[in-house]
């Protein structure tokens, strides 16, 4: 071998180890683009979940915030229209004993006519007065028998009325301090909910941040330690043998609700995952864990192998 072929196969084997370090280097780099790459897939989704946690919590705060309106509002119903009825009352019994008063002096007047008549009627007869004192006696009785009753029948209306209002009266101040007293427990209970509802927000929203960061370094940990893992980087199981690749659905009917179950294979990783239809509800699963509704629309439409 002379000098120019010696040369020729050092230049090939010198470009050789060139173009694998440069080869190593990119694939270095692409591992560290795919790392980056899950790390803020896993911030972003932690920041979603918060935010819609932070969501619900802020509308629960307005709905027990409307509900601690309305109740003040109905307590401020309830006392203008318990303070409207006790007005009614208070004037009616001002006309209750306006209309008493009033049937005295009739029958007051009444007996002084009746009176008047019978002087009258005594002038003017005073010669029959002597053969009709029997008579005269009769009447005379009559009438003050008359004007005591009418005396007695008004003193006992305007005293049946005056307590029969007094009763009603009575009856509508219990009504209404009981009205209070609820209207308080009510308010109180609602502050002990909005109390007790603030605290599991918060616990929940402690809960979301931690859980947030564990995966996140669990997350970097594992590409840290292993890089990304391939689909075909698993060890399929026995039982998955028979799965196709692609996702696979099926439904069955639960008590009260309906369950829609996908399997997915892409490489040897077989995952499934689970969306359940309550009346109280709708929620989703992958294995036994909770997702979203994004994430289960996201990783069971679309496959890549």
């Amino acid at each position: 071998m002379n000098g120019n072929e010696r040369d020729e196969v050092e230049d090939y084997y010198k470009a050789a180890l060139e173009s694998e370090a440069q080869a190593r280097m990119m694939e270095v780099e692409a591992k560290k683009q795919a790392q980056a790459d899950l790390v803020n897939d896993a911030q972003s989704r932690a920041s979603q979940r918060i935010e819609r946690e932070l969501n619900e919590q802020s509308d629960l705060l307005r709905q027990q915030q409307a509900t601690a309106e309305a109740g003040i509002r109905a307590q401020e119903e309830r006392r203008a229209e318990h303070e409207n009825r006790q007005e009614d009352y208070s004037e009616n019994q001002v006309i209750a004993r306006q209309n008493g008063e009033s049937l005295i002096q009739q029958g007051a007047q009444e007996a002084k006519a009746k009176a008047r008549w019978r002087d009258r009627l005594q002038s003017r007869r005073s010669g029959d007065y002597m053969l009709n004192v029997q008579d005269v006696e009769y009447k005379r009785r009559s009438f003050r028998d008359l004007l005591t009753g009418l005396n007695r029948a008004a003193a006992d209306r305007r005293s049946e009325t005056q307590a029969v209002v007094e009763n009603t009266s009575r009856k509508y101040r219990r009504l209404g301090a009981d009205a209070n007293a609820r209207a308080q427990e009510r308010w109180l209970a609602a502050r002990r909910k909005e109390k007790q509802n603030a605290q599991l927000l918060l616990k929940r929203e402690q809960e979301a941040r931690q859980r947030a960061y564990n995966e996140q370094v669990a997350a970097s940990s594992n590409m840290r330690e292993i890089g990304p893992r391939d689909p075909e980087d698993y060890k399929l199981a026995e039982a998955d043998a028979d799965v196709a690749k692609g996702v696979h659905e099926q439904s069955y009917d639960i008590p009260n609700g309906l369950v829609i179950e996908r399997t997915v294979r892409t490489g040897n990783l077989v995952l499934r995952y689970r969306k359940v239809v309550t009346k109280t509800g709708v929620y989703y699963f992958r294995g036994d864990r909770s997702i979203t509704a994004d994430t289960w629309s996201r990783e069971t439409t679309v496959i890549m192998d």
